[in-house]
């Protein structure tokens, strides 16, 4: 009778535990021990943010990752077609985007596993006034739902100074496109097959 009790209340438990979290379908953190970024630096090639990307039914979804880039609060369509879409595969691996500094001009890039997008002219990055690249999930691991858009990466850029922003608040940022000259958002979202 106890060995019924007690094999009852792990089963509760495991059913527990296995739908508390049923909603969400990946899980994005910065990538800590970022070899392509030592790379880059040691090269002085330019920069890069790099993922990991933990898919719960990989070979079921498709994930997309793509760049919006705004100039003087408006948006530019040259980077409706900077992105990548892959899926229906359980592979895993590293995914980001990169900054190739070439001389007189950037060239952008985007990779994740088994796919990747040719170098790109980014055409407003600019070698004045004060930027900043990076990570915009921090250090933490974030979540996502099926079908749910999130921003991992900022490029910013202004001509003297650049303010703190939320970049996980909506509002925050709509107010940084508005502010600041340049703007690239990285973000990322699953879909389902």
């Amino acid at each position: 009778m106890k060995i019924i009790k007690l094999f009852s209340i792990i089963l509760v438990i495991i059913t527990f535990v296995g739908c508390s979290n049923d909603n969400k379908i990946a899980y994005v953190s910065k990538d800590d021990d970022n070899t392509y970024e030592r790379t880059f630096s040691e090269l002085n090639i330019g920069e890069i943010l790099s993922y990991n990307l933990k898919l719960v039914e990989a070979d079921n979804n498709w994930v997309k990752i793509w760049l919006e880039g705004y100039s003087n609060g408006e948006k530019i369509d040259q980077y409706s077609d900077i992105q990548l879409q892959y899926g229906l595969s359980p592979q895993k691996g590293k995914m980001g985007i990169g900054i190739i500094n070439a001389h007189d001009r950037d060239l952008i890039f985007l990779y994740a596993p088994g796919v990747k997008s040719s170098p790109r002219e980014t055409g407003i990055i600019k070698k004045d006034g004060v930027s900043v690249w990076g990570y915009a999930i921090g250090n933490e691991t974030i979540e996502l739902d099926l079908g749910e858009t999130k921003i991992i990466g900022v490029y910013r850029q202004d001509k003297n100074s650049l303010r703190t922003y939320d970049y996980q608040n909506e509002e925050s940022i709509n107010d940084m496109i508005k502010e600041d000259d340049t703007v690239l958002l990285l973000k990322i979202k699953i879909e389902k097959e």
